[in-house]
């Protein structure tokens, strides 16, 4: 809220003398404009839904004011309306429209926050067509108590535009049915009781502004939404028997009666709309009422009455509909939940909070095991959506991509796969390298189910991947296009010069030039020139390989186990570039997570199959002794030292017999007899409690 003190201090101390005619401006026009543009830019750079509502929701009828505010001129629209109107929609799209529609019907006419009956500031619009926001010095009414019906109707004619380009058929439904409700109690008459009794102090909890006011936005919703105000059909026959229960007993006004029958009228001539579907009891209440109208109605609503009764009467046999089982409740629900969801993804004009709204509600119908899912499709909506460059949407997608791997892991995978493989090269590295992410956190997510077919072809696409044999001809061929462009272009500035190019950068030391070339190196020598694969992508399969070691090494084989091994041994030994200083630090963590998972199975006494002979130990340990002392990158020396560390704890743990390994706290010394269990006394439970006990041995 402006702070009006200080806006007040401001004034007073800048003028001598203070108009009192005049009213006081709090927000300048080019500061409201200014937070609606600052408002606008964060929400459409942040894909959080939870962002926008915080901010959006205690400002709801202040952007609803400035949206469909009267422009005066061009720039009025482009300052405010422009900026509010888009907010709204996105605050409706991800939040509750029926809660939103009634909060703006309550105040539909607001122009700014009152209090008691009396304004405390609102919005004011300049002759010159901008908006600002001020206090009036004399006390000012709001509109809802002098109410200008011209103005109320063209805002429920904005409302229910509003409504109609921004909520599905079902919440317009909702809305609908929820205004006509209302309606419907406030002017249906009841039969009039013999005796009547009124309380001294009564007063009417109704207020008619409001029902008028709703009455305008139901009238606009019927013009404007027709084909989608019969989504919820139990609901508006419900509230139509309502209205006919009380023509049977007491006959109502002509006004009601028509708007009943024209939404009698909607609901059967739906293409959806079947008889079967519609309760017993409700239908023999409607053709009953029918009738009754038909015969002592007007004559407007007698022929209107007759063609309705005729109509519901031969509705099945006009349609001649095949008797087919028709989905459950639930099923229509999640496929308009779908439906909805696909249109939030797939809107162009979508801002980002929508499309995360989209996806959150396609991971409900994920948890939910929906049968509205067409797997496939979802699979390539979220492919289409890993090349997002927001980095929110990505991390939603492979979340989404890990729950569907629950249900569906083979086609999962292979989805993953293919573009993480990419044969047909039209991805870039980093579109790869997502894919990749998402690809680990499956893995990781299947643990001990990633075996079997699924293994296998994971393993075998991450180690031809990883593999020094990739050929990618288009890579090749872009490359050598950009090389050739790069060389004409510097014999273009060497002819212009007369010679070498001048070095026109800033004066840098010797080191920092030499570590700027370094750089340079390594990161030209990771795109190779040959029409290899990126070395940042075999370092990337090496480094899911070995998540894959860690989940269940049992389920790769020991076929494709070995191969991997010795593709990393070759690498260390092969492969020194400094460039290539990444591949060789995740050939070594291979290496290291296999002795990991093969002291692991010992522990837990599982049975592999294979595991790792003593000359195949030494062929390895003999390679990181080499590439310890050797290797031009520091942190390949360390994790050698590590690696042969572990073997050879490895081998010593290897060569205790079974009885002499810790299994839990200290049970056994080889060639001591001890007994931490010795003077244990038992307690009231009659289990023995552990007390400390030293014991000297020599």
């Amino acid at each position: 809220m402006p702070n009006w003190r200080s806006e007040l201090d401001r004034e007073t101390e800048t003028l001598d003398v203070i108009n009192l005619s005049q009213d006081l401006i709090a927000v300048t026009a080019d500061e409201l404009h200014l937070a609606l543009r600052r408002l606008y830019r964060l929400l459409h750079s942040s894909p959080s839904p939870g962002l926008c509502r915080r901010l959006v929701s205690p400002i709801l009828l202040d952007l609803w004011a400035l949206s469909i505010w009267p422009a005066a001129q061009p720039t009025t629209k482009e300052n405010y309306g422009d900026l509010a109107y888009p907010i709204l929609k996105m605050y409706i799209k991800i939040s509750s429209p029926r809660n939103i529609s009634d909060a703006i019907i309550r105040d539909l006419l607001y122009i700014g926050d009152s209090a008691e009956n009396q304004l405390l500031w609102k919005f004011h619009q300049t002759a010159g067509g901008e908006i600002d926001i001020v206090v009036s010095r004399t006390p000012e009414v709001p509109p809802q108590v002098g109410v200008d019906w011209s103005i109320a109707e063209v805002r429920a004619k904005a409302l229910a535009r509003l409504l109609v380009e921004t909520c599905t058929p079902e919440d317009i439904s909702v809305v609908f049915g929820k205004l006509f409700e209302t309606w419907v109690s406030s002017k249906v008459i009841q039969p009039t009781p013999e005796v009547i009794v009124k309380s001294e102090e009564y007063e009417s909890s109704k207020d008619p502004t409001n029902g008028l006011v709703g009455m305008m936005v139901l009238r606009q919703l019927m013009e404007q939404a027709t084909d989608k105000l019969v989504s919820k059909v139990d609901q508006l026959l419900g509230l139509v028997c309502q209205v006919l229960d009380a023509n049977t007993r007491q006959p109502q006004e002509e006004e009601v009666m028509s708007v009943t029958l024209s939404i009698l009228s909607q609901v059967v001539l739906d293409p959806n709309f079947q008889r079967k579907t519609v309760q017993p009891r409700v239908l023999e209440l409607i053709e009953e009422a029918l009738a009754r109208i038909s015969n002592e109605g007007s004559e407007e609503l007698s022929r209107t009455a007759r063609n309705l009764y005729f109509l519901l009467k031969n509705r099945d046999e006009l349609e001649e509909a095949p008797d087919v089982t028709l989905p459950t409740d639930k099923q229509v629900e999640d496929r308009k939940t779908l439906k909805l969801a696909m249109s939030y993804i797939t809107d162009a004009d979508s801002p980002p909070p929508v499309k995360s709204e989209g996806l959150d509600l396609i991971s409900g119908l994920i948890v939910t095991n929906s049968p509205a899912l067409d797997i496939p499709a979802v699979l390539v909506l979220l492919s289409s959506l890993l090349n997002d460059v927001d980095d929110f949407i990505n991390l939603r997608v492979i979340k989404m991509y890990v729950q569907l791997a629950n249900k569906h892991p083979k086609t999962v995978c292979r989805e993953i796969l293919d573009h993480y493989l990419d044969p047909g090269e039209r991805s870039s590295t980093d579109t790869r390298l997502k894919f990749g992410e998402a690809l680990v956190q499956v893995v990781e997510r299947l643990g001990a189910v990633f075996a079997g077919e699924v293994a296998i072809q994971v393993s075998e696409t991450l180690l031809s991947i990883a593999g020094r044999r990739g050929y990618r001809p288009r890579t090749m061929a872009r490359q050598e296009r950009e090389e050739r462009m790069r060389q004409r272009k510097n014999k273009e500035a060497e002819d212009a010069w007369g010679g070498d190019v001048p070095d026109m950068s800033d004066d840098i030391t010797e080191e920092e030039r030499a570590n700027s070339e370094i750089l340079a190196r390594i990161l030209e020598g990771w795109e190779s020139k040959r029409g290899s694969e990126d070395v940042r992508m075999r370092a990337s399969a090496l480094s899911i390989f070995s998540s894959a070691l860690e989940s269940n090494i049992a389920g790769i084989g020991p076929t494709l186990v070995s191969a991997a091994i010795d593709l990393c041994i070759n690498v260390l030994a092969l492969e020194s570039e400094l460039e290539k200083g990444i591949l060789r630090r995740a050939a070594i963590i291979v290496v290291l997570e296999f002795v990991r998972a093969l002291d692991n199975a010992r522990q837990h006494k599982m049975r592999l199959g294979f595991g790792l002979t003593e000359e195949s130990r030494k062929d390895i340990l003999r390679t990181l002794q080499y590439i310890e002392s050797t290797d031009n990158d520091a942190l390949v020396q360390q994790h050698s030292r590590d690696v042969i560390e572990s073997l050879e704890n490895w081998q010593i743990r290897s060569l205790l017999p079974e009885a002499a390994r810790m299994e839990s706290g200290l049970e056994r010394l080889v060639g001591l007899k001890v007994d931490p269990n010795r003077g244990q006394i038992g307690n009231a439970g009659g289990t023995p409690s552990r007390r400390p006990k030293i014991e000297e041995v020599e």
